[in-house]
């Protein structure tokens, strides 16, 4: 090598062994890998992105590669020298393969392909826990993995007849939870819930004995009250002495959630309620913390799987020693992909019809935040999108993210307006359909507008 540039003879090497060039992925990045003569190098073409960000990730992982470029300017493409990945050595990078094949794998365990679940409460029990940070979307992602396609006002039945549950169970947000399930999962995470919010506590004067009060109020307020708002539950708090509003009173209402003093209650007009944990679900079994910690494992990696030891710790909120404990108790399989090993728990098979599969995403959805790692699903679909893409609603085709759809209400209709790239016709036609379901779900005409 002169002058930083690869030797003529490696260029044409590389060339001739064109055919056993490999595309592959690190986080956010595409390469092309050429095998170099001697075998005991690839060269790494930079699909166009920004090289400098591509590189220092490569370093971090142990890749010693050498730019025989310099650093190109986004939209440019870059070469570099590296060692022949292998098993120890091909740090971070998965192919596109595999990411389809983890792609179809995730939509038929997360229901969204194939299998469907007839019931709200039985997709809520599937999944474990199904994050409903934003109610109205949390709906919507209930009813895409529903058989019958059923409108909002079934699941809100569902929940006003506390046949689902939404509490802060995890990280700490608002999750659906069965009643079954609510008092095993809140007694396996709430330590570690608790220590996520030690932090906000402090920010906003929150100590010990404060919750303390706060929870003994709550609970005499609800003696002649089967369901009050959190304005409710402030104004009880007023009159005992603590003039709690605003975030100081949420973060109380989530302590007490966490304490397993409350849990939801229906809703009262467009505001939603709290009720008594203890009389609207009443303490049946109690799970020792081995046994609740195999069940959550369980139903995380059999319902999203495959996935890492890292997507579930973000998702549960757990240590990594305890999702190896769990893993183990369940007997899981992990297969290798580069510098990631996934885990599944039960089945494996997925149904190949869904390579094509559009699907109009919510906020927040499981396929996007029950995972750490969500490069597998947007990489395709970054481009033009600002922000976290769990904070986005998503148009996928066939499990993987190509841009984003909002809503805008209209005097006679609901419009949908889509961001993407450019659609195949079979593609339009699944937008379409889909489109035509979530007019369905909400009772309302559609119109699609697609940019």
């Amino acid at each position: 090598m002169q002058g930083g540039r690869p030797e003529q003879t490696q260029q044409q090497n590389s060339a001739k062994n064109g055919d056993r060039d490999r595309r592959v992925v690190f986080g956010s990045h595409q390469f092309l890998q050429h095998p170099l003569a001697d075998g005991s190098q690839f060269r790494h073409n930079f699909i166009p992105g920004n090289c400098r960000a591509a590189r220092r990730p490569c370093l971090r992982a142990g890749i010693p590669l050498q730019c025989t470029r310099g650093f190109a300017k986004p939209g440019r493409s870059s070469t570099v020298i590296g060692p022949t990945p292998s098993r120890t050595l091909n740090h971070g990078l998965r192919t596109l393969s595999e990411d389809a094949r983890i792609c179809e794998q995730r939509l038929h365990n997360q229901c969204l392909t194939g299998r469907r679940a007839g019931q709200a409460a039985d997709i809520v029990s599937w999944l474990g826990a199904v994050q409903a940070q934003e109610f109205a979307a949390a709906r919507w992602a209930l009813a895409l993995r529903m058989a019958k396609g059923p409108q909002d006002a079934e699941i809100q039945h569902a929940f006003n007849q506390g046949l689902i549950l939404r509490t802060h169970v995890m990280r700490p947000t608002w999750h659906f939870v069965a009643p079954a399930d609510i008092h095993w999962m809140r007694e396996l995470t709430a330590l570690r819930v608790r220590q996520a919010m030690t932090s906000h506590d402090r920010k906003f004067g929150l100590t010990g004995a404060i919750h303390t009060r706060a929870n003994a109020v709550f609970e005499r307020a609800f003696r002649h009250n089967e369901f009050l708002t959190r304005a409710e539950l402030g104004a009880e708090l007023k009159r005992a002495g603590l003039d709690e509003q605003g975030v100081r009173l949420a973060l109380l209402t989530v302590h007490a959630e966490v304490d397993g003093i409350l849990c939801s209650g229906p809703q009262r007009g467009r505001e939603l309620t709290y009720a008594l944990l203890g009389a609207r679900v009443p303490l049946v079994r109690r799970l020792e913390r081995d046994e609740a910690l195999a069940e959550l494992t369980r139903r995380y990696f059999q319902s999203r799987g495959p996935a890492t030891i890292r997507d579930f710790v973000w998702w549960s909120g757990l240590r990594i020693s305890d999702a190896k404990r769990g893993l183990e108790m369940n007997n899981a399989r992990s297969n290798i992909a580069g510098d990631f090993t996934d885990w599944t728990i039960g089945d494996r098979t997925a149904a190949s019809h869904g390579c094509k599969i559009v699907h109009l995403l919510p906020v927040f959805d499981e396929y996007f935040i029950a995972y750490r790692d969500r490069d597998s699903v947007t990489k395709m679909g970054r481009r033009g999108v600002s922000g976290p893409v769990t904070s986005r609603n998503a148009l996928m085709v066939g499990g993987r993210m190509v841009g984003i759809w909002k809503t805008l209400p209209r005097a006679e209709e609901l419009r949908i307006e889509v961001t993407t790239r450019r659609l195949t016709d079979l593609e339009r036609h699944g937008l379409t359909e889909a489109a035509a379901r979530y007019g369905r779900f909400l009772g309302v005409s559609v119109s699609l507008a697609i940019g």
